[in-house]
């Protein structure tokens, strides 16, 4: 949900146009792995998180302030640091 939120944020306020077409795969591959896990935990009768962590929040809270170059460069090092703990 984390990537999806921050990827929306990311294709409406990235300058990079790399740093856009990124945040727009990752809105898209992760819709679509959110609703096969949704549909998974439906049918195992799983109860799935409602929002996301206070932390990955904090995270998207403080990418958001920034702007420009700032916020492309926040933007990416978020989505890699949530890759390496993957």
């Amino acid at each position: 949900m984390a990537e999806v939120q921050l990827g929306q944020s990311a294709e409406a306020k990235a300058t990079d146009p790399k740093v856009k077409e990124f945040a727009a795969m990752m809105v898209a591959d992760h819709t679509k792995a959110n609703e096969e896990l949704k549909s998974l935990a439906g049918i195992k009768n799983i109860a799935l998180p409602a929002a996301v962590s206070e932390e990955m929040q904090k995270n998207a809270t403080d990418i958001n302030a920034k702007t420009g170059k700032e916020f492309d460069k926040a933007y990416v090092d978020q989505m890699v640091k949530t890759t390496k703990r993957q």
